[in-house]
């Protein structure tokens, strides 16, 4: 990867990581049970670090605007929104918004980060990779926890369906648009 692929990438990466922030701590807001709070609590400052640690990839050079590179990627504008955009917590209470959180936006972001890491050469993305790998790391650890969380509360058919529906209509957002 050139130069500037990487740090589009990362750039892309910061952003996605700062939206995830932003809505996760919005999400809890609505949810249900408490633990649902803690857990969206955790892992929207769990996003936190991980758009910190990709601030620190991009590259700091004269006449370069580090925050022109954190867009959003394809698709991720779409589904997430806008930064900053309030965007209403997933239909289906406690079930949509793990399902959403937890089998659509972080596995999305794990397949990101591991096709990133797939592309990315050994010497001259050796900090990327380095930074690749804790996050990803990261967002395993929130996606299995949150995957535990949703499986408790899919208790019977109702559940399953408004969690199934909260997550294919997340998916359609990435794939639709």
């Amino acid at each position: 990867m050139t130069l500037e692929e990487s740090s589009a990438r990362c750039g892309g990466h910061c952003w996605i990581e700062r939206r995830v922030f932003e809505l996760l701590g919005a999400w809890g807001a609505s949810a249900g049970a408490a633990g649902v709070v803690v857990l969206l609590d955790r892992h929207s400052q769990h996003a936190a670090w991980r758009a910190g640690q990709w601030w620190e990839r991009l590259p700091v050079r004269a006449g370069l605007d580090r925050e022109a590179l954190v867009v959003p990627p394809s698709g991720w504008g779409e589904a997430l929104g806008a930064a900053g955009e309030h965007r209403p917590a997933p239909a289906g209470g406690d079930p949509g918004l793990l399902a959403v959180t937890h089998r659509v936006v972080l596995p999305r972001l794990s397949a990101r980060y591991r096709d990133h890491a797939g592309r990315a050469g050994p010497v001259a993305d050796a900090p990327v990779l380095r930074t690749l790998g804790l996050a990803a790391g990261d967002v395993r650890v929130d996606w299995e926890e949150g995957e535990v969380g949703l499986q408790e509360l899919l208790v019977d058919r109702e559940s399953l369906a408004v969690a199934s529906k909260a997550a294919r209509e997340a998916e359609a957002a990435f794939v639709v648009g």
